[in-house]
């Protein structure tokens, strides 16, 4: 445990995936930290609501932060994102699409393509966009982690309610990471309903009903249906 907030490891070669339980009032969402063991630099996915919680870990592993990668805008996915780069001078990734749909704006922010990869100091990401939950959303891999935000959960997949969300967007987005992503990648949303995050999408792939729609139709209709319960009811997830 990391001041109070539960901690993950996830190796990969030098990679290390650190996962923070973040909590404000009702909403419990993960933040994630990716370390180089040997380059000791990080980025984070999505830092939100303890900002003690991210500094006592970046100290904790010895690590210098050079990069912010945002999912989308929502506020539970972007809270800290101007206090952590006003004070590490770091740059903020978000997508093209995203930072024209949004009113989001930070001095340090870079807006990103589709599949432009770059790299937050040794540590190389591919952007993936995956428009549905917001017109820009977008799914980060690094190495075998692929890091989704609100677009696919372990159990489901994110809301596409309200004027900016589009469920026929997110059929889409579905179907290109069922087609272009490996079975032994392991898959690290915003949020959980039960299940922990890191399981490999093989997994992930079994058991998520909204994986397995073919016709855009028949997912929009499901995705969209009236009467859903417990929408925000998240957990930290067990096995």
């Amino acid at each position: 445990m990391v001041g109070g907030i539960g901690l993950m490891q996830q190796h990969h070669d030098e990679l290390q995936v650190i996962k923070l339980n973040m909590q404000y009032l009702f909403l419990k969402n993960f933040t994630y930290i990716i370390f180089d063991s040997l380059s000791k630099e990080a980025v984070i996915v999505d830092p939100a609501w303890k900002i003690d919680n991210i500094e006592q870990t970046l100290r904790s592993i010895g690590a210098k932060l050079t990069g912010i990668l945002g999912t989308h805008t929502h506020l539970d996915h972007v809270h800290l994102v101007k206090p952590l780069e006003k004070k590490y001078h770091c740059p903020v990734w978000l997508s093209l699409k995203e930072y024209e749909s949004s009113s989001f704006r930070c001095r340090g922010l870079q807006v990103l393509e589709d599949e432009q990869y770059f790299f937050c100091g040794s540590i190389k990401v591919m952007p993936l966009l995956t428009p549905g939950h917001t017109p820009g959303s977008m799914c980060y891999r690094i190495g075998d982690n692929l890091f989704t935000g609100d677009t696919l959960f372990t159990e489901g997949c994110g809301m596409c309610t309200g004027s900016m969300a589009n469920p026929h967007d997110m059929f889409f987005s579905l179907q290109r990471l069922k087609a272009s992503i490996h079975m032994d990648m392991r898959i690290f949303p915003g949020h959980s309903f039960g299940k922990i995050p890191g399981k490999n999408f093989a997994e992930v792939l079994k058991h998520n009903l909204y994986l397995s729609f073919e016709k855009e139709e028949n997912f929009v209709a499901f995705r969209m249906r009236k009467g859903q319960k417990n929408l925000f009811h998240f957990q930290w997830g067990s096995d």
